[in-house]
């Protein structure tokens, strides 16, 4: 029971990080993704296994509460936190800086791609939603904003994870 209550603290934490004070910061710093970043640290570093359902429920919410940049971001989340999932289980090694910001990226592109098709789809069919040259602009940035964002939690990774463990087994 602690572990899931510690799970689901650490998540509200970081969507409330997420959707209160990065979205307050000027333009390019907003773009900045934290739970996605957060989630494939924990998940692909500290090898705690519910982060990558974070980033599910983290499109689950903002569809929730309207903040999302597109209608549908549950699909778009769960598309890229699947390819993260295979990224960090399979393809890239779990111990190294580039193997992190290659699954990060790869996760932020399947995501900009999913919304992409959404937008369109919804171009096609309604009113135009937004501009996919905005959202490109704002998840470039977001990519580009991730990378420094591993470099300062890399060198973390081992409190992180003693702090993991003592949660996770009392």
């Amino acid at each position: 029971m602690i572990r899931l209550s510690a799970a689901i603290l650490t998540f509200i934490v970081l969507v409330v990080i997420q959707v209160s004070f990065v979205q307050s910061l000027p333009y390019p710093f907003s773009a900045t993704p934290i739970l996605f970043v957060f989630a494939i640290f924990l998940y692909q570093y500290v090898s705690l296994n519910q982060a990558i359902w974070w980033i599910l429920f983290g499109g689950f919410f903002f569809d929730l509460l309207g903040i999302g940049t597109i209608p549908l971001e549950t699909f778009a989340y769960g598309a890229s936190a699947f390819v993260m999932s295979l990224c960090a289980r399979h393809l890239f090694s779990n111990r190294s800086y580039y193997g992190l910001a290659a699954t990060t990226l790869l996760g932020l592109a399947t995501l900009t791609l999913v919304e992409i098709v959404i937008m369109m789809l919804l171009n096609i069919f309604t009113a135009p939603v937004l501009i996919p040259q905005d959202l490109l602009f704002g998840r470039l940035w977001g990519m580009l904003l991730a990378l420094p964002m591993l470099l300062i939690l890399f060198p973390l990774a081992d409190p992180i994870r003693r702090m993991i463990r003592l949660l996770m087994n009392p």
